[in-house]
């Protein structure tokens, strides 16, 4: 097991796990370099909203997932500071790019002394805007093999429209919280997030140009696969 850090102090995002359980599921699974819990350690510090930042084992899958496709060209909706690009960076070859769509750039400067640290801040493009206007700005062509969302749920159905386009064939969507603590399962949320992250899984769920699955991993991780 992983006993370089005490796993207690790390927020349990998962809705559908015991602390108990949640801190196994950490402390056998990812092991967490300096870093990471450098980075982990800044965002608590130094963020009003740490919560925000993707848990140990999605970032871990995050890296996996990028491996085994041998990402080339990544796409990032919403970077906060840099954990989920991070690990998207470390599974993608040296000469690969990953492309950030982030709207506050005082986060992005949390992220980049530990990209640097990390030797993976030359494959990360940041792009500091709206994330819409930066999408609709970019040629719509087959570009990405991977692309990761994880910004306004507001806003997810707005996001996938223009995001699926522009991936190729094979190329793998991932979505962070779409099960947001299984509110999207009760009848009786009826809040404007959790009717959007309703229509953003039905889009995905009925597109006949992609495969989905949820995981219920942190606060749910929809996997997609274009065909």
């Amino acid at each position: 097991m992983n006993n370089s850090i005490n796993f207690q102090t790390l927020p349990n995002k998962s809705a559908f796990l015991s602390d108990k359980l949640q801190n196994y599921l950490v402390s056998s699974g990812p092991n967490l370099d300096s870093i990471q819990l450098a980075l982990i350690k800044d965002t608590r510090e130094k963020t009003d909203m740490p919560m925000m930042q993707i848990s140990p084992e999605q970032g871990a899958l995050l890296t996996i997932l990028t491996k085994a496709i041998k990402a080339r060209n990544a796409l990032e909706i919403g970077t906060f500071t840099g954990y989920s690009a991070l690990c998207i960076a470390r599974g993608l070859d040296d000469n690969a790019r990953l492309t950030c769509c982030e709207i506050n750039d005082e986060w992005i400067e949390i992220a980049k002394p530990h990209w640097g640290k990390a030797k993976i801040d030359h494959k990360i493009d940041v792009r500091i805007g709206d994330a819409l206007t930066t999408l609709r700005a970019m040629p719509m062509k087959e570009t990405y093999d991977l692309a990761f969302i994880d910004a306004d749920k507001n806003r997810y159905p707005d996001y996938v429209r223009e995001v699926i386009p522009r991936l190729k064939p094979n190329a793998l969507l991932l979505a962070d919280n779409t099960l947001l603590g299984g509110s999207v399962a009760s009848e009786s949320e009826s809040n404007e997030g959790v009717v959007k992250m309703r229509e953003f899984n039905r889009m995905l769920a009925t597109d006949e140009s992609m495969e989905i699955v949820i995981v219920p991993i942190g606060d749910g991780l929809s996997i997609a696969c274009k065909k």
